[in-house]
């Protein structure tokens, strides 16, 4: 390995250089009609998005897979429930799991279906033994399922219930303080789970922001958010920071803001505003390095049908080193078998070399004049720290990633 790779290697080392990305980029559009209330969920670094109420006034039963690596969607197999707008969703290992909602019929949903995406089936687990509900929110933590919050008809709940996937069995635990709401926003970092926003049945609309812990069931109030009091946003986790976008504010403005939680200090951060129509009851789902979303309602009450992506700082800390102007992301991150490495997409096409080492230097993986996107096997590297270089065709570093490959 050349003296100039050990050298920003010592450099990464330091922290010297790094730069955020906090970048959106438009995707292509949600393939079916446009739609609000969608639910979405990602596994394995793929998105799947389905239901709703679509132009036409027809609430759905479609789902759809997308596909970071070539901004590509799929039609999989429908949702076997009734058509229905307002469901939520989680992910344990490798399936996702859709709840409740409300229906065709106008009835508030308990049931939940299981989605295997191997099989692309779907099948009916044991529904919620409490209130139907629409609008509520759902997070994993620790491999189990969790639903709080949400509404049916004129209760406003804030219980909070546990879902364990292998007993297919439903626990009930300590309810969120404060008042019932819905149409809230959750996230998870750390195995800890965050709620907040949302509106009450008096039509107040709040910025109030907990802390769920599994270990103890407590919850704990942090800082309010710091955006405007809203309901029907959207929140998403990427590399350890909450995110909370779009939304109804209690000024009856549609948003299009973009808020970072940082858990570890318990502060919020303004970050780029979503560079199109403000809108509220969007879907989306976030996958290692990024989180994505689409389609909605706006103040004109026109459904919505784009489709973004908002790439945060990466998930190790380290992010490009912007020699020459090219930067490049990978994902996922941490690594199990294969990582992708992909050009950003502001920036030119360009043939690159690819060298992947370890930590003292040496080189692993060597893929000259490889085209991004470009998907690396380390199905046979050792568990542990490994950095990805690339160089442009003049042989200058363009950028320098590190990544954990843990199993």
């Amino acid at each position: 390995m050349n003296k100039k790779i050990i050298s920003m290697i010592v450099i990464l080392h330091v922290g010297f250089l790094s730069f955020s990305q906090n970048t959106w980029t438009q995707k292509s559009n949600f393939p079916s009609l446009e739609r609000d209330d969608a639910v979405g969920f990602s596994i394995d670094n793929s998105g799947y998005m389905g239901t709703g109420f679509k132009v036409g006034w027809q609430l759905a039963i479609d789902f759809w897979k997308y596909d970071p690596l070539s901004d590509a969607w799929t039609q999989v197999a429908d949702f076997p429930g009734t058509p229905r707008q307002y469901c939520v969703a989680f992910v344990i290992g490798q399936k996702g799991y859709v709840f409740g909602g409300l229906d065709i019929n106008i009835t508030f949903q308990n049931d939940l279906y299981e989605y295997d995406p191997a099989l692309n089936s779907w099948a009916a687990k044991a529904s919620l033994p409490a209130d139907g509900r629409q609008a509520a929110v759902a997070f994993e933590l620790n491999q189990k399922g969790y639903v709080c919050t949400g509404r049916n008809g004129q209760i406003f709940l804030n219980d909070l219930w546990e879902y364990d996937a292998a007993a297919d069995t439903w626990t009930s635990k300590a309810a969120l303080p404060g008042t019932g709401r819905y149409a809230a926003i959750a996230f998870a970092i750390n195995q800890k789970a965050y709620v907040g926003t949302g509106r009450d049945t008096n039509s107040i609309f709040y910025n109030d922001f907990y802390e769920y812990d599994p270990v103890s069931d407590s919850w704990t109030q942090k800082n309010n958010f710091s955006g405007t009091s809203r309901y029907d946003a959207k929140g998403f986790s990427v590399s350890q920071k909450g995110f909370i976008t779009t939304g109804l504010d209690t000024n009856n403005l549609y948003k299009n803001d973009l808020w970072e939680y940082d858990a570890a200090n318990d502060n919020w951060i303004q970050r780029p505003s979503m560079p199109t129509i403000s809108r509220k009851g969007a879907a989306g789902f976030a996958t290692a390095d990024a989180f994505y979303i689409g389609t909605g309602i706006d103040s004109s009450n026109t459904r919505l049908g784009d489709f973004w992506e908002y790439a945060p700082d990466s998930v190790t800390g380290i992010n490009v080193f912007p020699l020459e102007d090219f930067g490049f992301r990978v994902y996922p991150n941490p690594v199990k078998k294969s990582v992708v490495i992909s050009q950003l997409s502001n920036k030119k096409n360009e043939s690159v070399d690819i060298i992947i080492s370890d930590v003292t230097g040496n080189s692993c993986l060597l893929s000259p004049n490889s085209t991004l996107p470009f998907r690396a096997d380390l199905s046979n590297f050792l568990p542990g720290m490994y950095y990805i270089f690339l160089q442009s065709k003049e042989k200058n570093i363009s950028g320098i990633k590190k990544i954990l490959i843990a199993r």
